[in-house]
């Protein structure tokens, strides 16, 4: 009977100290000082949040295919190097040597019982338009 009192004191100690926590806007693990420098920045951070920006980059990040090496893949890092350059850091792109099979030939046929080659290219479809509620792509 006491062990059961005790842990539902526990919990309700725990409980009412979660609230104190976040009613008040501290950081565990800063001095006073730190964390009002802490809060700042994060407010700083947080004011180059916008939700247009996310959709606008996610259009351009994903308009073409981009594989590792790809043209693409390239336009893509270096917006997203200006991007970071211009909310402050210091950034710069790393060049890897990497293993990365790409076929010179991409051909894929069946000779029996008749022959066919397959073309190895999908169809395009376009989007007529982007939902703006967050939903998932509506018609295609």
């Amino acid at each position: 009977m006491i062990s059961r009192n005790l842990r539902i004191l526990f919990t309700m100690v725990l409980i009412s100290l979660q609230g104190v926590a976040a009613a008040t806007d501290t950081f565990l693990g800063f001095g006073d000082k730190a964390q009002s420098e802490e809060k700042l920045l994060e407010d700083r951070f947080d004011s180059f949040l916008d939700a247009n920006n996310l959709q606008e980059w996610m259009k351009r990040l994903t308009a073409h295919p981009h594989h590792v090496g790809s043209p693409y893949g390239k336009e893509n890092a270096e917006f997203m190097l200006s991007l970071f350059r211009s909310w402050g850091y210091e950034a710069e792109l790393a060049k890897y040597q990497i293993l990365f099979p790409t076929p010179k030939l991409r051909l894929l046929e069946m000779l029996g019982p008749e022959e066919f080659t397959a073309k190895l290219m999908e169809a395009l479809y376009r989007r007529t338009h982007l939902p703006t509620d967050g939903g998932a792509a509506s018609s295609l």
